[in-house]
């Protein structure tokens, strides 16, 4: 295989086709696909997970994932800020869907009529900042009995 084919493979990866997409696109077996793109996250494993810049690794050493203690550093940080920043929102959505929870309850439980049920939820909505979609809009939650 030429590396201009692979190079094509991996630009289909990148833009989030799938395996077997590629492979039928290109007409070669998924498991070729899969191999190339496992092969070249390897390969790219010798640059600094920061700043992109190639490493120079060691034979029998641990392999360096970091240019300098800086970029560690500043890598380390952003994770650290993404894993609050995820944990911030998952406590806010929670709290948002037991409260939407609980209104379905009393939905199916006829203390209120669905028009009061959608009131509510606009209002759960506004006082957790949320915006409404699919996901916790009142129909689909209707629908799949949440």
């Amino acid at each position: 295989m030429t590396s201009q084919e692979k190079q094509q493979i991996l630009k289909y990866k990148k833009e989030g086709k799938s395996y077997a997409f590629i492979s039928r696109l290109l007409g070669i077996n998924e498991s070729t696909v899969k191999t190339i793109c496992a092969r070249s996250k390897k390969n790219d494993s010798s640059r600094c997970l920061c700043c992109g810049k190639k490493l120079l690794q060691t034979k029998g050493y641990r392999q360096k994932k970091f240019c300098d203690s800086s970029c560690k550093d500043k890598y380390l940080n952003i994770k650290q800020q993404q894993r609050k920043m995820v944990a911030i929102m998952t406590e806010h959505e929670v709290k948002y869907i037991n409260t939407i929870h609980q209104a379905k309850n009393m939905l199916k439980q006829e203390i209120i009529d669905i028009n009061d049920f959608i009131k509510n939820e606009d209002k759960i909505a506004n006082k957790y900042n949320q915006e409404k979609t699919n996901l916790y809009h009142s129909n689909y939650l209707i629908n799949t009995g949440f």
